[in-house]
């Protein structure tokens, strides 16, 4: 399964920062970002999340992605359970990752396989402020 935000494979559309997820014997089915870091803050890394996740998981990258998404690994993130396929209509660049960033009206995007509410329930579970 293609992971979008956090991960993707090379055959995959999807943002360039990414990088392809290793599954270590099935215990981690989504993998951190070598490219993600804080806002304005490029030593703060996935590395940085982990050490205190309930906090910094919900920290905005310099790309305005979570790192709920961009480290899923470190934050046990269930982002993988949005589909990785799934793009905003007539712009196959905005997919669920994007979806994130604005969930309150994000969500409501149709897609080429419908909203967003339906094939990005991860994204789509914020209460409007990215929080999971």
């Amino acid at each position: 399964m293609i992971v979008q935000g956090a991960t993707c494979e090379p055959s995959a559309s999807c943002a360039p920062d990414f990088v392809p997820a290793e599954d270590d014997a099935g215990d981690t089915p989504c993998s951190d970002s070598a490219a993600w870091y804080k806002t304005n803050e490029p030593s703060k890394n996935c590395d940085w999340v982990s050490k205190y996740p309930e906090k910094r998981c919900r920290v905005k990258g310099y790309n305005k992605v979570l790192a709920d998404y961009a480290c899923a690994a470190s934050c046990e993130s269930e982002s993988c359970l949005d589909d990785a396929t799934w793009t905003k209509t007539g712009n196959p660049s905005k997919d669920c990752s994007w979806v994130s960033t604005f969930p309150t009206k994000r969500c409501k995007v149709k897609g080429d396989a419908g909203l967003a509410m339906d094939s990005c329930p991860t994204a789509c579970s914020g209460e409007g402020d990215g929080s999971r």
